[in-house]
C-alpha cells in the first residue's frame, strides 16, 4: 500500500475528458449522463459475459466460503465485474466489494459480502447476475468500509455484520419481509416502480457513466473506460438508483448539498493509495474532499471510476 502519483494523475486526466449531457429525471431521480472518448481497455462487462457463456462464477469448493467467489473467464477479452455486482443463486447471494478485471482464460478468486443471511444451501451450481445491482446508499456505505480495510492492510472487507444490518433495515424501511433476509425480495416488492424508472431514463448515445441525485443531493457516480461497455450495465445501475429513489427513509427534500461540477473539481484534486486487487490492474482508494472514491486502472487507463458521498 502506497502513495500511487501516477494513478492518480490517470484519473484526474480522465476526469478532465468527462463531459456532462443533458440532466434527465424521473420521480426523486435526476442523472447527469457523462460522456467520454473510448479510452479504457477493450474489456466485456460480466453479465455480458455469462449470457455468452464465457464467464463463470462458482463457490470456491464444494464447502463454499461466505466473503469469496471463484470466476472463471474463458473469452477472448478482460472480462470486467463492478463493485455492486449483484451475484444469485449457487447457496448463498453476494454482491462483490470490488471492481476486478479478470484476464482472458483466468481464474481467480474475488471478494464478496452475503446479502442473504438466512441461507446456505445449493440452489444451482453457478451464479447469474441479477437485473439490479446493489444501491447506492449501500454500495456507498461498504465502499467506506472497503476503503477502511484496504487502508489498514486488511483487505477487500465490507464488514460481514455491516452489510447484514444495512439490508436488514432497508427491508424494514421498505416495508418487505424475505424468508432468507435477501435484498432481492425488496427489489421485487419494487420490480414496478423501478421499470418505471428504467423506462423513463434510457442510455444517451455516446454516454459512459453517469452521476445521480436523490431529492437533489448526490448519491453516486460511476463512470467506465468506454461507452460500448457501459450501454451493458446501464439499466442495472438505473435500477439500482431507483431502489435509492424509493427509499427516501422518511427523509424531506433538500438543497443539493454536492453539485456536480463540485463533484469533478474534487476528484481531479484527489489523492489515493493503491493496492493490488484480484486480477489485472492496480485499485486506487481516492481520498477527495466531502467524498469516498474507487477507480480501477490498468495500463495507465481508467477501467471504472465510481465516487460516493462522505
Amino acid at each position: 500500500m502506497h502513495d500511487a502519483s501516477r494513478s492518480v494523475e490517470s484519473v484526474a486526466a480522465f476526469v478532465r475528458r468527462v463531459r456532462p449531457g443533458m440532466p434527465a429525471r424521473h420521480g426523486t431521480l435526476t442523472l447527469v449522463p457523462l460522456l467520454s472518448d473510448a479510452s479504457g481497455p477493450d474489456v466485456v462487462s460480466l453479465p455480458q459475459a455469462i449470457v455468452l457463456g464465457t464467464a463463470e462464477v462458482t463457490e470456491v469448493g464444494e464447502a463454499g466460503s461466505v466473503p469469496e467467489l471463484q470466476v472463471t473467464n474463458r473469452g477472448a477479452k478482460a472480462l470486467l465485474i463492478l463493485d455492486g455486482e449483484h451475484l444469485v443463486g449457487a447457496k448463498q447471494n453476494r454482491v462483490v466489494n470490488v471492481t476486478i478485471l479478470v484476464a482472458a482464460g483466468a481464474t481467480v478468486s474475488i471478494p464478496v459480502s452475503c446479502v442473504e443471511a438466512g441461507r446456505w444451501s445449493w440452489r444451482s451450481r453457478s451464479f447469474a447476475t441479477h437485473d439490479t445491482m446493489l444501491n447506492a446508499s449501500l454500495r456507498g456505505a461498504k465502499a467506506a468500509r472497503v476503503h477502511a480495510s484496504v487502508v489498514r492492510g486488511a483487505g477487500y472487507d465490507a464488514d460481514q455484520s455491516a452489510v447484514w444490518s444495512e439490508v436488514g433495515a432497508y427491508a424494514a424501511r421498505r416495508h418487505t419481509k424475505s424468508q432468507t433476509g435477501a435484498i432481492t425480495d425488496v427489489f421485487e416488492r419494487d420490480r414496478k416502480a423501478i421499470d418505471e424508472y428504467v423506462a423513463a431514463l434510457p442510455v444517451q448515445p455516446g454516454q459512459s457513466g453517469l452521476a445521480a441525485f436523490v431529492q437533489d443531493r448526490f448519491v453516486a457516480l460511476d463512470v467506465l473506460g468506454r461507452p460500448e461497455v457501459y450501454v451493458t450495465v446501464h439499466e442495472r445501475w438505473v435500477r439500482a438508483l431507483a431502489a435509492d429513489a424509493l427509499d427516501t427513509g422518511g427523509r424531506e427534500p433538500g438543497h443539493a448539498e454536492q453539485t456536480l461540477d463540485q463533484v469533478l473539481a474534487a476528484l481531479q484534486r484527489a489523492r489515493g493509495d493503491e493496492s493490488r486487487p484480484p486480477g489485472l490492474g492496480t485499485d486506487l482508494r481516492l481520498r477527495a474532499e466531502r467524498l469516498c472514491g474507487s477507480a480501477l486502472v490498468s495500463d495507465g487507463a481508467v477501467v471504472h471510476l465510481a465516487a460516493f458521498p462522505a
